[in-house]
This record gives C-alpha cells, sequence and structure tokens, in this order.
C-alpha cells in the first residue's frame, strides 16, 4: 500500500489539484509550469488539515517529517540557514512552528525550546505583526 503523500512542491502541483492542495497551492503550481516568475515553494495538502481537525488538533509525526523533508529540499537549494514553518489554528489563537536551521534565532527570540524542531507559541497567529519583527530584533 502506498503511503499517504501530505506535502507537494510547486512543480508538482497544478490546477487540477485544486481539492487536493486549495486554491493558492493549486494555482502556484500551475504558475510555475506556465514558466512564470514566482519563488519556489512548497503545498501542505487539505487532507493534512482534515487530519489535524480529526486527530484532536494534533499533527502526526509522520506529516511533519513530510514537511521538515520539504523545508530541508528547500533550504539547501536556495541556501537558506534559518526556515520557520508555523501552522496555524486561528479558532485557538496559537500557532506550531516547525524550524530547521539556526534554531537558536528562533529559540532567543521567543524564550522558548524547540524539541524535535518544534513549539508551540500561544498567541501568535501573524508571521508579519508577531513573528517577523521578533525574529529580526533578534538577529540585529
Amino acid at each position: 500500500m502506498e503511503q499517504k503523500k501530505f506535502v507537494y512542491m510547486f512543480t508538482e502541483t497544478d490546477e487540477t489539484m485544486r481539492n487536493l492542495c486549495g486554491g493558492k497551492g493549486a494555482n502556484l503550481g500551475q504558475m510555475t509550469k506556465l514558466g512564470l516568475p514566482i519563488p519556489q515553494g512548497f503545498t501542505v495538502t487539505t487532507e493534512a488539515c482534515t487530519y489535524y481537525y480529526d486527530h484532536n488538533e494534533k499533527i502526526s509525526d509522520e506529516i511533519v517529517k513530510e514537511i521538515e523533508n520539504a523545508i530541508k529540499s528547500f533550504m539547501k537549494d536556495n541556501e537558506i540557514d534559518l526556515f520557520i514553518f508555523m501552522i496555524t489554528d486561528i479558532i485557538k489563537n496559537d500557532s506550531q512552528i516547525i524550524v530547521l536551521g539556526k534554531q537558536e534565532i528562533a529559540e532567543n527570540a521567543f524564550d522558548i525550546k524547540l524539541e524535535d524542531n518544534t513549539a508551540y507559541l500561544e498567541g501568535v497567529v501573524s508571521r508579519k505583526k508577531q513573528v517577523i519583527p521578533k525574529i529580526d530584533n533578534n538577529i540585529k
């Protein structure tokens, strides 16, 4: 039996995958296929979101590992030394972060200790207002 895939690079998606990858993921894949100059990345499937809500608002280790593998590939291809991936629950008003690379920057910025590359940030839902400024201040 083939293992279900929860993460797709934009190069793997297109407009026919709207139900699986969501509108944004499918459209970014289609734009990639058309050769439009968009930043490359990946999308997490709607099935991963469904899993989260069906399993007491927890993301499985399998999905986290798949996300981490996509991040590692992206970091290597783009020579990036810090990547913070946020899984935000706007109902609970918090986010789980997966951090790869220079983890001490995120740990110092949020006064946290990552466990298996992850941590929960209570009350954090905005990348622009709550994450970027803290990371930026910690890098300076």
